[in-house]
């Protein structure tokens, strides 16, 4: 009989989600169209250092911000597009957010800005597994 898919070696593996932007995605800042190899973007290192204890997604995309949209580019509201990364990758044990890097081209931000970060932890938190001891 073959393996189980959803035996214990596999069920017993943590799984992150690292959710950003073009740093995340490994973007080289000299051509947009180039990435960096998997064990040189940020998401591959930590991957390389967990282990294979652990699975580490990577779900950076460029000009990503975290709560605003972009007239000239669709899709780029980090908070917009959390909730479906997070069911797509569900069950998850952990969430990485790094965004923001973005958010200082656009001329209207504010104080009610804030707001909107902490409803993307808010996104976070009901989506992924606590890691206990």
């Amino acid at each position: 009989m073959p393996d189980d898919p959803t035996g214990p070696e596999v069920r017993d593996v943590r799984s992150i989600l690292c959710y950003g932007d073009s740093i995340t995605r490994g973007s080289d800042p000299a051509d947009d169209e180039r990435r960096f190899p998997w064990g040189v973007r940020w998401p591959g290192v930590l991957q390389c250092e967990l282990g294979e204890a652990f699975h580490v997604v990577e779900e950076g995309l460029g000009s990503r911000t975290t709560v605003f949209d972009d007239p000239l580019l669709t899709y780029r509201s980090g908070l917009a597009l959390l909730a479906p990364c997070l069911e797509t990758h569900a069950p998850l044990d952990l969430a990485v957010i790094m965004l923001g890097t973005n958010d200082s081209s656009y001329r209207w931000i504010s104080a009610a800005a804030a707001a909107d970060h902490e409803r993307l932890g808010s996104a976070v938190a009901a989506q992924v597994r606590l890691l206990l001891g």
